[in-house]
């Protein structure tokens, strides 16, 4: 969805950010592989330089997120890297948070220079107020919840249903319409 809504908005360099885990993602939930997927199909080349997603071993502690988010749009910004993207998909509100800061001390102007799309939680004041000129798709906490104790409660009745997945949409909070250019 995220690689979409960047299409729509004419972006023809597309990266993907996602905080550093622990452990990688597996195959079938793998966001690069879906963007990847996506591009293909319409026919978009895929910039892997602009594609953040590390892995650290368990006994590391990892940077915050808005230290992740920061440090990621220091880099693909900055004066070093001639080519920049036009649209990023941040997986992470607080990774966002980061490279919000980082792009304004960077001078890169949200929804002109660079077109974001984030995920973010119902209600959550991360990014409240900064969201004008973004794309965000929302998860509700509630809903999280209740497909938790629906698939457990699933699983108490029939514990043969161990592969059972709920899967929840996000809402498009924020669709921003942006003047297209040749």
């Amino acid at each position: 969805m995220a690689t979409l809504a960047l299409v729509q908005q004419n972006c023809k360099r597309i990266g993907i950010w996602a905080p550093t885990m622990q452990y990688p993602y597996l195959e079938d939930n793998n966001p690069v592989l879906a963007m990847r997927q996506v591009l293909a199909e319409r026919k978009i080349p895929y910039y892997p330089e602009f594609t953040r997603q590390s892995y650290i071993p368990p006994s590391q502690r990892p940077l915050t997120l808005q230290e992740q988010g920061y440090l990621l749009a220091k880099e693909v910004f900055g004066e070093f890297n001639p080519v920049k993207p036009d649209g990023i998909f941040i997986s992470n509100d607080m990774m966002t948070d980061g490279a919000l800061v980082a792009l304004e001390e960077l001078g890169v102007s949200i929804g002109k220079d660079i077109h974001i799309v984030t995920h973010a939680n119902a209600g959550s004041p991360i990014l409240f107020g900064r969201t004008k000129n973004m794309t965000v798709f929302e998860f509700d906490p509630a809903y999280i919840v209740q497909a938790m104790f629906s698939l457990l409660d699933k699983l108490m009745l029939d514990p043969a249903l161990s592969d059972t997945t709920i899967s929840l949409r996000p809402q498009l909070r924020q669709y921003p319409s942006f003047p297209t250019t040749p």
